[in-house]
């Protein structure tokens, strides 16, 4: 990724920087959702 190809397509390139942020934020999502479970997962063995 290079500023000045950036500047020279402003519109696409923050299209595509949007979509990247998306999925990162999305990915981040799932990570802490997958965390949460086997902390609970974790939890719950420990009580048994």
């Amino acid at each position: 990724m290079k500023i000045h190809l950036s500047l020279l397509e402003p519109r696409m390139k923050l299209d595509q920087f949007r979509k990247l942020l998306e999925m990162m934020s999305i990915g981040m999502e799932m990570l802490r959702t997958m965390m949460s479970i086997g902390i609970n997962m974790l939890r719950y063995a420990i009580m048994k």
